[in-house]
């Protein structure tokens, strides 16, 4: 670019936005509340267990479309945050087979068993 004498006076100019909008259900919502006994219940024994909490979330997810239209969306997964799209990302096994078990037994408790 510095040998260009165009490039030089008007070097390139690359943008690259990454405004995702924010979503939010609140920690009381019906919906809230059976995800995170159920994840509870899914982790008793295991690397994932300990209270269910309702915290932000600082990454893109689907969430914020759900709730910009009307529907009660969380978020949950196994795993350190901070290995998420890490070189070597990895997430404990029993921590993948709770989050299983916590979204099969929300999604009973919200939706009913037909």
């Amino acid at each position: 670019m510095r040998q260009d004498p165009w490039l030089r006076v008007n070097p390139p100019r690359i943008d690259w936005p990454m405004h995702y909008p924010g979503g939010r259900t609140d920690r009381d919502h019906p919906l809230c509340r059976t995800v995170r006994a159920a994840r509870e219940r899914a982790a008793l024994g295991t690397s994932f267990a300990g209270p269910g909490d309702v915290l932000p979330f600082p990454s893109a997810t689907d969430l914020a479309w759900f709730t910009a239209a009307g529907i009660p969306a969380v978020g949950l997964g196994p795993g350190a945050q901070s290995m998420a799209h890490a070189v070597d990302e990895r997430c404990a096994i029993d921590e993948m087979v709770a989050a299983a078990k916590a979204y099969a037994m929300a999604a009973i408790e919200w939706c009913g068993v037909a």
